[in-house]
């Protein structure tokens, strides 16, 4: 005798929406007759997560909790069914080859309050995996070790307008504006209070990644030439809009996630002209 099949909340998600049933009250209009089950073996969510974008400072357990599964939620919903999730969250996680404080605090709340495999309210188990990207999927033997980066002085700036921009009531070499585009115009350059001769490069300190936007993108490009695989882009950066085009040739399965919906109109008009799924978390932050 055929053993019959108890679709998990994954399975019936990704059946609903293939069958399209329309639900009143409860209860399907027309009842369905039952089909083979959905064998989502070898399908998986890869999230590609930028997460200084995603993830506040100040974010606590509940509120990564609650962010990760509206996502995970928001894609099932978007893609359809799939057997394992892998979290992949990039960030400026090495300084000389050492795991950076940020990144050590990333590490500690997701583990808390993130564990996979988790149980879910349905009874359902969600299976798969997170890491913190040190190297590229298709290469993780080579490790990037020095993403976060510290340099002296800060980057030039420049005046809207010279010799001071409209309105400007101070004027000549007092006012502030003309002080600070002359201390960034090199790290050599000094203050201009006389009898102090501290350099610009001893007054500031400037902190950025490197290199990771350019791993996650690689990812994403690698992710899209799988078969069956569904990846998403989780990010407000439109720096990552041209691999989702580049992407969208390789696999009708991408997505991307804006949290505070920073993408103009045209540039999603241009994704939805290519198939690139929007995944929504409208409530994701307050």
């Amino acid at each position: 005798m055929q053993q019959s099949h108890v679709l998990n909340g994954f399975e019936l998600a990704a059946f609903i929406a293939r069958e399209g049933a329309e639900w009143q009250h409860g209860a399907m209009r027309e009842p369905l007759e039952p089909g083979p089950p959905l064998d989502l073996k070898g399908i998986a969510l890869y999230c590609l997560i930028d997460a200084d974008n995603f993830f506040a400072s100040s974010a606590t357990e509940p509120e990564i909790r609650h962010l990760l599964m509206q996502l995970i939620e928001s894609c099932q919903r978007r893609f359809g069914g799939f057997e394992r999730v892998h979290l992949r969250l990039y960030g400026g996680w090495m300084a000389a080859g050492a795991l950076t404080q940020r990144a050590s605090q990333v590490a500690q709340l997701v583990s808390a309050a993130f564990p996979l495999p988790m149980a879910l309210p349905d009874r359902t188990v969600l299976r798969g995996d997170w890491e913190l990207a040190h190297s590229l999927l298709s290469n993780p033997s080579i490790r990037f070790e020095d993403t976060w980066r510290r340099r002296a002085s800060v980057p030039r700036l420049r005046l809207a307008k010279s010799p001071q921009p409209d309105g400007c009531v101070s004027g000549g070499p007092q006012c502030p504006a003309a002080i600070l585009r002359h201390i960034t115009r090199a790290g050599s350059k000094t203050c201009p209070v006389v009898g102090c001769g501290v350099r610009s490069d001893e007054m500031f300190l400037t902190a950025e990644q490197k290199q990771v936007d350019t791993m996650m993108t690689a990812d994403l490009l690698d992710i899209a030439r799988l078969e069956q695989n569904r990846v998403v882009c989780v990010s407000d950066d439109t720096d990552f809009v041209p691999g989702l085009v580049a992407a969208s040739h390789a696999s009708s399965r991408v997505g991307y996630c804006n949290l505070d919906h920073s993408y103009d109109q045209d540039t999603r008009s241009t994704l939805a002209t290519l198939q690139i799924q929007q995944v929504s978390l409208p409530k994701a932050r307050q």
